[in-house]
């Protein structure tokens, strides 16, 4: 707490110096202490008025103190501004701010996932004349990957457009994970139904997260193409438990706030139904069959 005082006024003194960076590290050794339950409640006094105080709520004054140097971040304005639109009433507008941020996020890159979702139907589509090529050309890799950009080409196929989506929602992840940190002060004094504190984990919303993420994960491996390779198939399979079950660990592990396991949630059951509006709504062409051989 020292260190993290002396480097907050380094940081007002030269905003260049990266003390507020430093300060808020040294802050956030102790939240997670505290999150991961580490550690019993670190006793804390002030001075004030020429006396020491002891400090009633040692965790929430910690996360207090991190509030302080964050709200100038973007992200940190954005989820603030989200809780006051929705009436700022503590736990249900927490709630509906994470949902309703997941939902704008959903809107704004569904047109990717729809191309990456046709883009897998014409894959599925030309699977036969690709399979055709690799056993008509297996003794000639340079000539076999030639002819295959050739029909991807011909047939307007991205085969590389299904990771898009993946690529841009890392980079989302990390921004809201910082985000839902820098406003972990106001998720320590929210609770939504049986969650008492939304700045600390919580195992059932955990588990529910995993299971959304199965579920979205067995919807996409559903459609892609293996071409009846039952080694493809099996590998498939094992992604759609082994990614759910690594990430679901990984966060038990890490201890995050439940208000990130909320926003992961509500974001994956939110692109699950995406994929249904995707599926009802991108028709499936007729599978185009390989001719014979060529010379």
């Amino acid at each position: 707490l020292r260190a993290a005082t002396v480097y907050t006024a380094a940081g007002v003194a030269d905003p260049q110096s990266g003390g507020t960076k430093a300060a808020r590290r040294a802050l956030d050794q102790l939240v997670s202490l505290q999150q991961r339950g580490a550690a019993k409640p670190l006793p804390l006094w002030t001075y004030e008025n020429g006396a020491w105080k002891s400090v009633a709520d040692p965790y929430g004054h910690v996360l207090e103190r991190i509030d302080d140097l964050c709200r100038r971040q973007t992200v940190y304005r954005i989820i603030d501004f989200l809780v006051h639109l929705t009436g700022n009433r503590p736990g249900l507008s927490h709630v509906l701010a994470l949902l309703t941020l997941a939902l704008f996020l959903n809107v704004l890159t569904y047109p990717l996932s729809r191309m990456s979702y046709r883009s897998m139907r014409e894959m599925q589509r030309i699977q036969p004349l690709v399979q055709e090529t690799q056993k008509r050309l297996k003794d000639n890799p340079a000539k076999q990957q030639e002819e295959m950009m050739r029909i991807y080409k011909e047939h307007g196929v991205n085969p590389f457009a299904g990771c898009l989506p993946m690529l841009i929602q890392m980079p989302v992840f990390i921004f809201i994970y910082q985000g839902i940190r820098a406003y972990t002060f106001h998720f320590h004094n929210a609770g939504f139904l049986w969650i008492k504190d939304m700045s600390k984990p919580d195992l059932p919303l955990l588990l529910m997260y995993g299971v959304s993420m199965f579920i979205s994960q067995k919807i996409t491996m559903a459609g892609q193409p293996t071409g009846g390779d039952p080694s493809q198939q099996q590998m498939q399979k094992t992604m759609s438990w082994m990614m759910p079950g690594m990430f679901t660990y990984m966060m038990f592990v890490l201890k995050l706030p439940s208000a990130f396991y909320f926003y992961w949630l509500a974001f994956n059951v939110l692109t699950t139904l995406a994929m249904f509006i995707n599926k009802r709504t991108v028709p499936m062409r007729a599978v185009i069959v390989a001719g014979p051989p060529g010379p």
